[in-house]
């Protein structure tokens, strides 16, 4: 009896629902975007993806050969490359489910897929599309972030859109994933065998590229974000002091900043987490508050740190986020 109330039921809807959770919501929005597109061209041919499960392999890939080279947007024109991909890729999910085939890699799908690489052969003849890279933070930039007031540690907005900024900057964090989540507790000061102190990540986030297959807890893999003594921009400094201003009701990172406070307030910030749309355009408003030369987005935020550790050696599935950026902007 005692083994079995150890153990729980697992249902076939349970175990299905635990599948299906696997993937993030993007991937489950290009897989639905991927299968709207084939059932448009389907509908055609008087098919749909309900009908091809009565098909057969080889019907199967004759219908996406054709797919493949006839594959067009809304307004006729070619799809990009990288589209091309996100399509295919939704469909190799798709079918894994539908018709537990895995239409990439299986060797019957072999002919579709020599027409889905002549295809993207000629989407580059076409020159379509062209891969618009994310904008780096220029050191003119770097430099007027620091030194024109936005990331002054003397008001909760500024104070909070410093930490947001380098927090984005160390751990290289993607533009709008995990950001309402963050928790005060996701984050520690910790000192390494040198004594330094240093902010290091104590969550491991699911992002759409890391599932949380990686069992590796070492914060080393996550960033640090060292203190630099003597210096005014110190992240460390700023993060201390914008951690004892939250407000302790509340267990989010990102809370509301109050909009005024006199010299002696405690508390900084307000009960209530800022809006996930606000958190994913913060650094626009940051550009535009600060003049910069051009308006940047939170991504470029984790070009800019990718960019640097290029430049010093690093190999970017090396990233480890301790870059002295602030030595450049004092």
């Amino acid at each position: 009896m005692a083994a079995a109330a150890r153990f729980g039921e697992a249902s076939e809807e349970e175990i299905r629902s635990i599948l299906e959770s696997r993937d993030s919501k993007n991937t489950k929005n290009v897989v639905k975007t991927a299968e709207n597109i084939l059932n448009d061209y389907l509908s055609t041919l008087d098919l749909s993806l309900h009908l091809l499960k009565d098909k057969s392999c080889e019907e199967i890939v004759e219908v996406l050969r054709k797919f493949y080279c006839a594959a067009r947007k809304k307004d006729g024109s070619m799809y990009a490359k990288k589209s091309m991909i996100s399509i295919r890729y939704g469909l190799q999910k798709s079918f894994e489910k539908s018709h537990e085939v895995d239409i990439i890699n299986d060797a019957r799908f072999k002919p579709a897929n020599d027409v889905f690489f002549a295809a993207m052969v000629q989407i580059k003849k076409e020159d379509v599309g062209e891969v618009q890279h994310k904008e780096v933070i220029s050191e003119q930039d770097l430099e007027i972030l620091y030194k024109n007031g936005v990331f002054s540690c003397d008001s909760p907005k500024s104070l909070q859109q410093k930490v947001f900024f380098e927090i984005m900057l160390y751990f290289c964090n993607r533009g709008r994933e995990n950001l309402r989540g963050m928790k005060k507790s996701d984050y520690v000061i910790r000192k390494d065998h040198d004594s330094r102190r240093y902010v290091a990540c104590t969550t491991a986030k699911l992002t759409k590229n890391h599932r949380g297959l990686n069992c590796n807890d070492d914060d080393q893999d996550g960033g640090r974000m060292y203190e630099q003594p003597g210096n005014s921009n110190c992240p460390v400094m700023s993060f201390e002091k914008y951690i004892a201003k939250l407000n302790a009701d509340c267990d989010f990172l990102w809370q509301r900043p109050k909009t005024s406070i006199d010299d002696h307030s405690p508390v900084w910030y307000d009960n209530i987490v800022v809006g996930k749309n606000v958190l994913g355009s913060m650094m626009q408003r940051i550009s535009k508050d600060a003049g910069l030369t051009c308006v940047y987005t939170n991504h470029c935020i984790r070009a800019t740190c990718i960019t640097m550790l290029d430049e010093c050696g690093y190999e970017s599935r090396h990233i480890i986020g301790n870059l002295n950026i602030n030595q450049k902007a004092a």
